[in-house]
């Protein structure tokens, strides 16, 4: 029972008590005979390496400075899976939720969450308040609902016949109705008359941003943002550069910005074309019948021909656009799209890029104190840029995106999803903020030397550095506690092992923080032993020669310095089949294919035998090679070479006897690292076969025919297969010659030569016989009668 559970629980931890005790025994016993002699450093100085950590209350500025900012505190988890769209109203915060179609009801002075809608439909997709009512855009099926505070009861608004509802704004007194897939924009004014106002070639309209200047409304497909005046005449402003325009809002009037654009996706040009013709417009009907009452408004669902049309701009107002293919959802909904852009345009419509990721999808932008704030996702993180376009990453999140920005005063409430939460940060900095870095992999077990950090500390502020270490990628209870404070430059406390992280704590305020500008960790890595990734034996013969412009004569690759050669190179020889010792395969007068290392142009010098290889070394070491060499019925090595610094040996192989032979090839990163401490990885080649001894030839019959002549000779070799046969009439007309079985193939051969006519002023024939190590025989054969 609980009893027996709990002996069973305590047995457990005592033995894995004893492994951590034994393990980490070990640990400190490593000898530094294993250890590299080079010492390693991490150094953290850039945005880009600092912005790779966990960021509580600190931000990772453009200059690479990390600086108190910002601390975002959960106020809320509304258990759901995800944020649509939130909208502040007084202090009031309206939380719009899927995949459970509910809307929450967050107090922003006592924090009190309250379920204020549940509806039929998954996605609460976007709300708004007007005319004192919560309107509540649905999905799938694109309805409106209304919410009354008053009445505490939700009923529907209208049905828009659209296959989504994408977002609510407020404008001029009207409700503006967002919806796709077919890309149009909707009215509900004051006599309660749904009114189509807007039909695009983009398949859904997502995002809507009101001020005095207009209603901007930003689409999802070719990604155009679109203006529209106070007479509801649109006018194309952003260039369609990308599939979709994720959130618009005011820019910053201190930098000249009138408005910030969040784009993502993929650009335009790159989705496959299909223009259509726009569709025709369905025809004219009643108009939607209204009543209203006081300041309520009640909107009848009709049809879709029961929508009225605004009056649409001429064929010479609209700018030509192509449809893209339907998409179910904005593209930000959907997995694999990633990356975006911030924008800022000017009074004069001039747009400029601010800030393009390809790490993040960009979910909402806000300004706020000065900069504009960016809520992005996987991972969560909410990014500033200030006037001056530097970019500074603030704080991070342990849920999936943040999906809202919502600014109230001096606070910024940001909206998570996976899962579903609420976030406030106060305008006014804290006292105190976290940097942790990620955890840093040193490949292998390794000793850690130093921990230094630089930075600017005023009187009254501080910097404090902590580190810990461990084993396993993620830390655990079997990593060390946080060691520290540490000074400026201080030696590790820690026991060897792979794996590292730090954390450094600034305390001050946000009018004066400490300023984090480099952390460097020195580590001693195991040293780790040499790897051969590659080795091959080439072709008998094949060699590689090296002709540097200073030097006329070609020397042989990997071959001694006195191996020189200033004859005409030969050309390779063909054979009827290629050799059979083991060699990569090969393009006529190319080098073998493949990865290992092929230095110079590939030529035949005879006796000569070339072995490549291809070899790394995980530290990095610079290493230096052996080679020995073996007769197969043998066991003794002899060293033919040592200290070698290239991966390409040729040796001269006419001093062997005739035999099967391998090699064994040593790597030593010795030379990198201090006596004693150098690791040694040997690989040995296949069997290859030395050969000098060419085939011997007999003739087994010379008969004159009525026609001519039929010759046989038997080719037979010791060692090697015969690799090509060829007979001559005249000097230097060499004409292929075939056994009876028409297959070259085995180290004795009977080969036939029929001759009819005259065979001209020569009294015999010559039959030239080479085996597969280019070892060549000729016999000469009388063509007078006998």
């Amino acid at each position: 029972m609980q009893r027996h559970s709990g002996m069973t629980s305590f047995a457990l931890r005592v033995s894995h008590l004893k492994i951590l005790f034994v393990w980490t025994a070990f640990l400190g016993l490593i000898p530094l005979s294993l250890m590299a002699a080079r010492p390693k450093v991490w150094v953290d100085t850039r945005q880009d390496d600092f912005s790779a950590g966990e960021l509580d209350g600190v931000l990772v500025s453009s200059d690479g400075e990390v600086r108190l900012a910002l601390r975002f505190e959960r106020v809320a988890d509304f258990n759901e899976a995800v944020v649509w769209d939130t909208w502040l109203e007084g202090s009031t915060l309206y939380v719009a939720t899927g995949h459970n179609g509910r809307v929450y009801a967050v107090d922003t002075r006592t924090l009190k969450v309250e379920k204020v809608v549940d509806l039929d439909e998954p996605e609460a997709q976007t709300v708004a308040v007007w005319k004192g009512d919560l309107y509540i855009g649905a999905n799938p099926g694109g309805r409106l609902y209304r919410w009354s505070p008053t009445k505490r009861a939700v009923e529907r608004a209208w049905d828009s016949q659209e296959a989504y509802i994408w977002d609510l704004a407020v404008w001029r007194g009207n409700l503006y109705i967002a919806t796709g897939d077919r890309g149009r924009l909707y009215r509900i004014g004051a006599d309660g008359k749904a009114v189509q106002v807007l039909d695009t070639e983009d398949q859904n309209l997502v995002r809507l941003w009101a001020d005095d200047a207009g209603l901007y409304v930003g689409a999802a497909g070719l990604g155009n943002v679109y203006r529209l005046d106070a007479h509801e005449k649109a006018v194309a402003v952003y260039p369609a550069e990308r599939a979709e325009v994720a959130a618009i809002t005011g820019g910053l009037k201190s930098a000249g910005w009138t408005l910030a654009l969040a784009t993502i996706g993929t650009p335009v040009q790159t989705l496959p074309p299909g223009p259509t013709p726009p569709s025709a417009p369905p025809p004219t009907q009643p108009p939607t019948t209204v009543t209203t009452g006081g300041d309520e408004v009640t909107v009848t669902a009709r049809a879709p021909e029961a929508v009225q049309r605004a009056p649409q701009p001429s064929e010479e107002e609209q700018a030509p656009v192509r449809r893209t293919p339907p998409v179910t959802f904005p593209l930000s909904l959907e997995a694999g799209f990633r990356g975006g852009a911030v924008w800022a345009m000017d009074d004069s419509l001039r747009l400029f890029p601010l800030w393009a990721t390809r790490d993040y999808w960009l979910y909402d932008i806000v300004p706020f104190q000065g900069e504009l704030w960016v809520a992005v996702g996987s991972p969560a993180r909410v990014i500033s840029i200030d006037a001056q376009r530097r970019v500074s990453y603030q704080s991070s999140f342990q849920e999936e995106q943040v999906v809202r920005l919502v600014v109230q005063g001096d606070s910024l409430w940001a909206a998570t999803s996976n899962p579903a939460r609420l976030y406030r940060a106060a305008g006014r900095s804290p006292q105190e903020g976290t940097y942790t870095s990620p955890v840093k992999d040193a490949g292998s077990m390794a000793r850690w030397g130093t921990l230094q950090w630089r930075g600017t500390v005023r009187s009254g502020r501080a910097i404090e550095c902590f580190a810990r270490a461990g084993n396993t990628r993620r830390p655990d209870a079997t990593w060390t506690d946080w060691r520290g404070p540490l000074g400026p430059e201080s030696s590790l406390d820690l026991p060897p092992s792979r794996y590292f992280q730090y954390r450094c704590t600034l305390r001050g305020s946000f009018q004066d923080s400490p300023r984090l500008q480099e952390v460097r960790v020195t580590f001693l890595p195991q040293n780790q032993p040499p790897k051969f990734t590659e080795v091959r034996v080439l072709p008998p013969g094949s060699v590689y020669r090296e002709v540097p412009q200073a030097q006329p004569a070609a020397r042989i690759a990997g071959a001694p310095r006195s191996t020189l050669d200033t004859r005409p190179p030969e050309p390779p020889l063909e054979s009827a089949n290629p050799p059979t010792t083991g060699g990569p395969a090969r393009s006529p007068g190319g080098p073998p294919t493949g990865p290992a290392y092929m230095p110079g142009q590939e030529q035949y010098k005879w006796g000569m035998q070339t072995v490549v290889w291809q070899a790394t070394d995980p530290d990095g070491d610079d290493l230096k090679y052996d080679v020995y060499i073996q007769r197969a019925d043998q066991t003794a090595w002899t060293l033919l070479k040592s200290g070698l610094e290239s991966s390409v040996f040729a040796f001269d192989t006419t001093s062997l006897p005739d035999g099967w032979y391998r090699l064994r090839i040593v790597a030593s990163d010795e030379a990198a690292n201090v006596p004693g401490q150098g690791l040694r990885t040997e690989t040995v080649t296949p069997l290859f076969l030395v050969d000098h001894t060419p085939p011997r030839l007999s003739l087994l019959k010379r008969e004159k025919t009525s026609g001519g002549w039929l010759i046989q000779v038997q080719a037979q070799d010791e060692l090697s297969p015969i690799a090509r046969a060829e007979y001559a009439l005249q000097p230097d007309e060499w004409l292929p010659l075939f056994p009876v079985d028409q297959i070259l193939d085995s180290r004795q051969e009977t080969l036939e030569l029929r001759l009819s006519g005259n065979p001209g002023p020569w009294p015999s024939v010559q039959v030239r016989v080479c085996d597969a190590g280019q070892n060549c025989s000729v016999l000469s054969v009388p063509l007078t009668p006998p």
